[in-house]
């Protein structure tokens, strides 16, 4: 019995050994492939395009959500303190205290502020993210103008806001506020030389897909919306994701899934500033 014991243990090891060598040769044979999340960068900042309506009142509503601490370190929250450092306001921004914060889609959040003895929910986001928590008329001329904005290159981020009534946490219906059209500086020397090249990002499909064409314009591009992939066949969501070059409006979740898919066919190398993907499968 201990004769056998002892022949079995060289086979054991030797198989333990195999099965990550095995592994790694798989690894070798796949094409590298190089996932950007471009926020944070290669797209090192952003210079205000616009504002739709261009008035002083969302101006100094952008500049005094600036003002209050800020500590998440979320993509979005770099967009908006580099946004407000822009803007020169012709009066004293208005004193805000954040009360409470919380991410409600890829690229937007909620603040829920103190301005003197009234409390008020500020909401920051492309508007694909944010209609769930929107109730206003100007809503399909947002949505106009931000896929408009997106054709020409510029991320969209909507404000708006809504009055919180005895420190309610319940889901309130926010009234708009105003567009802010964000034009991306880039760094190019982000990008490899030779390697294939796909994003995978929380910004919004519409603008990614045409950050990708202006940067790889040969041929046509296939993108895709994440929220898509919970709605798809497993079968057709696999099929859209190993010919898709963009993802975009990515939770974790989705980035998740969309790494362990390509994963799969490539050896993945993902480019992200994100501090919510330090988890990710990828590095």
């Amino acid at each position: 019995m201990g004769g056998a014991i002892l022949w079995l243990v060289p086979a054991v090891l030797t198989l333990a050994l195999l099965v990550p060598l095995i592994e790694l040769v798989k690894s070798a044979r796949r094409k590298s492939l190089v996932v950007i999340e471009p926020m944070g960068t290669l797209i090192k900042d952003w210079h205000i395009a616009r504002f739709e309506p261009n008035t002083e009142a969302v101006k100094k509503l952008l500049k005094a959500l600036a003002g209050v601490n800020l500590s998440s370190g979320s993509l979005l929250e770099s967009v908006i303190a580099n946004s407000a450092s822009q803007i020169r306001l012709k009066s004293k921004a208005t004193k805000l205290t954040l009360l409470r914060y919380e991410a409600i889609g890829p690229l937007a959040e909620q603040f829920v502020v103190e301005i003197g003895s009234a409390t008020q929910s500020i909401i920051v986001g492309p508007l694909s993210q944010l209609t769930d928590r929107v109730d206003d008329e100007k809503v399909d001329q947002f949505h106009h103008l931000s896929l408009l904005a997106a054709e020409h290159g510029l991320l969209a981020l909507t404000i708006a806001t809504a009055s919180v009534h005895n420190g309610s946490k319940s889901l309130v219906k926010h009234r708009l506020e105003g567009l802010i059209l964000l034009e991306p500086i880039l760094d190019r020397t982000v990008l490899p030389a030779d390697e294939p090249v796909r994003f995978l990002t929380v910004a919004p499909l519409q603008f990614a897909l045409q950050l990708y064409q202006e940067l790889f314009s040969a041929g046509s591009h296939f993108g895709l919306n994440a929220g898509e992939l919970t709605t798809l066949a497993p079968r057709y969501a696999e099929a859209d994701l190993e010919k898709a070059v963009v993802i975009g409006s990515a939770d974790l979740q989705a980035r998740h899934r969309v790494l362990q898919s390509w994963h799969g066919h490539f050896a993945c190398q993902y480019q992200t500033t994100n501090p919510e993907d330090q988890d990710l499968p990828v590095k």
